[in-house]
């Protein structure tokens, strides 16, 4: 009897340590302890706000009317002490226990099934009740003390398996809940964008028609209101563009149309479109180019989009009088970009997460200027696209480096 009971622990033991599914260790336990003790059928509950029990799993050599999912509140129960307590329950007679507590319409299903006998067993957890486990028998007087403390020895190995299985549930439904919210996330970005497009157009426009006159003379004051409506509509059309764009990324909806081409035209063609704001705070914008070029494959509206982010974002973060270093270096696989700014820098710990979306550095733009919080996390993920990688070096005080490389060699396809 010892030697068997000592084996069996042992292999149950091997299968939770094994990394094995909470099913194979119940179905193990199920198959293989009734050499050690007796029993018709096994259930296992689940313990539900300290008040309430949930039938989760059940296995019989008869028919099972006390199937999972069955929830029923103890607080009146004798199963109350099995889970406060940590106390064995045995039961020798489920029949006259039904006539001492008719209303329990869980001994009601068990006796339906001719279950006579029960033993319960909590199962604990580092002293933490998970859940309770029903050895049942369709004998009488089947179950002893004796019995209890050996359960007690796997009932705790079983709990361990137990609880990983209801962490891992668990994490699964939350895992899907937040899939089908990302969904609708994703959904409502997009119809909200596309609502919002035509009505900021037709702003833009009718400030563009303001500033060149065609409905007459303005005053200065309403040529700067003017001036700032159109300022804050482009701030809006920006930010639902990135929108839009992200959307596509992450349902991968994006595609690259890639053509041969020259890096450094790109960057010359971004700090062209960004000069204004350069120019604006007196920021030099300098770029090192070597004297040949080597063609590359690449998507250059896609390129444009991230230098134009790149060094909007030096420009955004760098004080008056300051500048900003482009440099372009070539390997024999890829190409190598980075945008050097001398300004305010990003702090250590802001640096693991500077390419998440809607994240947003401690650092402040120099003039207050505002941004999505996912222009760089476009960046990554279109950098991504290109087989190549995204990084930033960065101190406080010191500025900040953001670097990319591509792969020199890349497919002349849609991605």
């Amino acid at each position: 009897m010892e030697g068997k009971s000592e084996y069996l622990l042992h292999k149950i033991t091997e299968e939770i340590n094994s990394g094995k599914s909470f099913d194979d260790v119940f179905n193990l336990v199920y198959e293989n302890l009734n050499k050690i003790i007796q029993y018709n059928r096994i259930g296992i509950a689940i313990v539900k706000d300290g008040s309430r029990l949930i039938a989760r799993k059940s296995r019989s050599d008869g028919h099972i009317i006390l199937g999972d999912d069955f929830e029923e509140d103890i607080r009146d129960s004798s199963l109350k002490n099995v889970i406060e307590k940590g106390e064995p329950r045995i039961i020798n007679d489920l029949e006259d226990y039904l006539e001492k507590k008719p209303d329990s319409l869980s001994t009601q299903k068990i006796v339906s099934e001719g279950i006579k006998s029960n033993l319960t067993l909590p199962l604990l957890v580092k002293g933490k009740p998970v859940g309770v486990i029903f050895f049942s028998s369709r004998d009488k007087n089947i179950y002893s003390e004796k019995d209890s403390e050996y359960l007690k020895l796997i009932a705790g190995h079983i709990a361990i398996s137990f609880e990983k299985a209801i962490l891992i549930e668990e994490l699964e439904k939350t895992n899907e809940r937040l899939r089908e919210l990302n969904k609708m996330k994703d959904e409502f970005v997009s119809i909200v964008s596309h609502d919002l497009r035509s009505p900021l157009t037709g702003i833009m426009l009718c400030s563009d028609m303001f500033l060149m006159k065609i409905f007459g003379e303005l005053t200065e004051k309403q040529k700067e209101a003017v001036q700032s409506i159109k300022k804050a509509t482009q701030h809006l059309t920006k930010l639902i563009n990135n929108l839009l764009d992200l959307a596509k990324i992450e349902a991968g909806k994006i595609e690259l149309h890639k053509l041969k081409g020259k890096i450094g035209g790109a960057v010359k063609e971004s700090i062209n479109a960004m000069q204004f704001n350069a120019h604006e705070k007196k920021i030099d914008i300098k770029l090192n180019l070597p004297e040949a070029e080597p063609e590359i494959n690449a998507d250059w509206l896609k390129i444009f989009q991230v230098m134009n982010n790149l060094i909007g974002n030096a420009i955004k973060f760098t004080h008056e009088g300051g500048s900003v270093t482009i440099n372009v270096i070539y390997s024999q696989d890829g190409a190598e970009v980075s945008v050097a700014d001398t300004g305010q820098g990003i702090a250590e710990d802001d640096i693991p997460l500077i390419f998440d979306k809607f994240r947003q550095v401690k650092s402040k733009a120099t003039r207050g200027e505002k941004g999505s919080g996912f222009g760089l996390a476009i960046a990554k993920n279109l950098i991504k696209l290109h087989g190549g990688r995204i990084w930033v070096e960065s101190e406080v005080g010191k500025g900040s480096t953001f670097y990319f490389s591509i792969p020199i060699n890349q497919k002349m396809c849609k991605q």
